[in-house]
């Protein structure tokens, strides 16, 4: 049985430290960058089961997969873990605006990848009782269930449109970590038969984004209507963040002495994120008109000028974050051997991009002000995606070869969320149903369980084909995207 602390127990200390340290981690936590939209998992014998554990949760990651499942717990325990992500995507562009076959900037043809980077994603969390309602378990934890970061280095502007300015060094990307701070209560409703765990958590989005539109010129005579200076790139630079709520509830049923069944529900609510954005127009040089302009202040010899036009604003978009249900079902067929199934449905459909609404003020200057054109300057900027929702199912096993050992396995088929290719862009890579493969070992040391695991996902290759907008720009990125992602897990956990 697990024991109940009293003023004077010495365990109390030990909790006391052990708030300290994951007070430590939640500082660091807030500032890594992780990758992934939805988080691959959390805890060693989760993530090395593929992510099958709704239905086992017999340890401080229980607080994540089901948070019923610390009723049962017969320990306290914490325990902290890092993953090491690394995101091998790739990239054969296949963007020609205006629907012909042109030089564009882009580095059409070439296979690019994305930019090189081990990502870090610490994680930790203490469960226990306390002398407070009565058996009532409590948990205190810290991970990201959302992140993304990519970046990509696509375009540089043709000669023939501009040969006296660059591009910035990221043209596209994205740096989102949604990190929860969760409180979690679980209690047994039936003893031995069923038990009940909410968890409350306090969401921090930080969000930063990189992207580049190319905008139909505003200008309606020739040559500023002619290829390449009809359509000019406009380069996002956004960074900013905001706090939200979320609810992560669970139950647990024995079955019998061998299975147990586990229910689950996430439900974020959407978070509104603020910051500072800047916005760089790179106009088009046609030094041929531009020559010819006697007023270098005329909306004529601003589009014609090669100049770059900058604009600050602040901006409001709002992160809508995807609900999801799970059951999972877990069976141990031997003492040394549990098997367990998992399946979640996320409403990945709740997330249609970002739409950066900018605040209204001053910043242009000279013939950028100008009524005729300003607008084309300051319009908001959006991001659009239509994606689905999906369904994914993981198998895990579970075999401890010794008391001082125990070998983890699981294989897990995630449905891809934008199977109709709408909107498609390299800030967000998701080709189609992947196939995760997963293992790992845990080493117990009286009360210490040390875990080591690997995670590889593997993606389908995706042609997206070009699908113009009335205005002859782009929706979406077309191109080749091929991914592949690998995942190293470092625990180590302590009961006491």
């Amino acid at each position: 049985m697990m024991c109940v602390f009293d003023k004077g127990d010495t365990r109390m200390g030990i909790i006391r430290i052990s708030a300290r340290a994951l007070l430590a981690i939640t500082v660091i936590s807030a500032s890594v960058l992780a990758a992934g939209f939805e988080n691959t998992g959390v805890g060693i014998q989760a993530q090395a089961m593929g992510g099958a554990f709704r239905g086992v949760a017999n340890d401080w990651t229980a607080t994540y997969y089901n948070p019923a499942g610390l009723a049962y717990m017969t320990d306290n325990q914490w325990g902290v873990e890092s993953a090491f992500l690394h995101f091998r995507d790739e990239l054969t562009p296949d963007y020609r605006y205006g629907g012909l076959d042109t030089v564009t900037g882009f580095y059409n043809g070439l296979a690019i990848y994305n930019q090189h980077a081990v990502l870090t994603n610490p994680t930790g969390g203490i469960v226990g009782k306390l002398p407070i309602l009565g058996e009532t378990v409590w948990g205190l934890s810290i991970y990201q269930p959302f992140d993304q970061n990519i970046n990509w280095n696509l375009y540089q502007p043709p000669r023939a449109y501009n040969d006296s300015l660059s591009a910035p060094g990221q043209q596209y990307g994205v740096n989102l970590d949604v990190v929860a701070f969760q409180f979690t209560a679980a209690r047994e409703i039936k003893p031995g038969k069923m038990s009940l765990g909410l968890g409350i958590q306090l969401l921090r989005a930080d969000l930063v984004y990189r992207d580049l539109k190319f905008r139909s010129t505003p200008m309606t005579t020739s040559p500023y209507t002619d290829v390449p200076y009809s359509h000019i790139p406009e380069f996002l630079y956004s960074d900013g963040n905001g706090w939200g709520l979320g609810l992560r509830a669970g139950m647990m049923y024995k079955l019998n002495e061998k299975a147990n069944l586990g229910v689950t529900a996430a439900l974020p609510f959407n978070i509104t994120v603020k910051g500072d954005a800047r916005l760089d127009f790179l106009m088009p040089m046609i030094k041929s008109t531009r020559n010819k302009q006697t007023d270098p202040n005329s909306v004529e010899y601003l589009f014609a000028s090669g100049r770059n036009v900058s604009l600050s604003r602040a901006f409001e978009t709002k992160l809508k974050l995807p609900a999801s249900f799970g059951v999972g079902l877990s069976y141990k067929v031997t003492e040394k051997f549990l098997v367990a199934l998992d399946g979640e449905y996320t409403l990945w459909s709740t997330f249609d991009g970002f739409d950066f609404a900018l605040a209204s003020g001053d910043g242009l200057s000279g013939a950028a002000a100008d009524p005729s054109v300003s607008s084309f300057f300051t319009s908001d900027v959006s991001t659009v995606v239509d994606w689905r929702n999906t369904i994914k199912a993981a198998l895990g096993g579970r075999y401890n070869v010794s008391p001082a050992l125990t070998v983890l396995a699981g294989l897990s088929v995630d449905q891809g969320v934008d199977p109709n290719k709408v909107g498609f862009t390299p800030q967000f890579v998701d080709t189609g149903t992947k196939l995760g493969f997963n293992g790992g070992l845990q080493l117990h040391l009286q009360t210490w369980d040390l875990g080591l695991g690997g995670t590889i996902i593997s993606n389908p290759d995706l042609t997206v084909d070009r699908t113009y907008e009335s205005d002859g720009s782009l929706l979406g990125f077309p191109g080749l995207y091929k991914a592949t992602t690998f995942e190293t897990i470092l625990s180590i956990a302590r009961r006491f």
